[in-house]
């Protein structure tokens, strides 16, 4: 969210709410989820109707989407992550310009 312009959303079904994963790259770094990453569903999601669900057993589910920023202004990410209450369980959030 560009909070220095007028706090609008810089992804594209950024709250998956299109009720499909459009706008988003998806994938999983293992075989055990025949590479494609989870899908989306509508169980246990913390607001709205729809909430991604990871399905990579012992590896990583990716969710990765590009947008333009301006230089100088501020930008808000959040997100709301739910587990199983594993100990092992991770996630990690990589910006990085391109």
């Amino acid at each position: 969210m560009n909070t220095t312009a007028s706090n609008t959303s810089l992804l594209v079904n950024g709250d998956f709410e299109a009720g499909s994963l459009i706008g988003w790259q998806v994938a999983c770094s293992s075989v055990n989820c025949g590479g494609t990453g989870g899908v989306l569903d509508t169980t246990s999601c913390y607001a709205g109707s729809y909430c991604y669900k990871g399905a990579c057993i012992g590896a990583y589910d990716f969710l990765r989407q590009s947008f333009n920023v301006v230089a100088g202004h501020v930008y808000r990410l959040s997100f709301w992550i739910m587990t199983n209450g594993n100990s092992q369980e991770a996630a990690y959030v990589n910006i990085y310009q391109a």
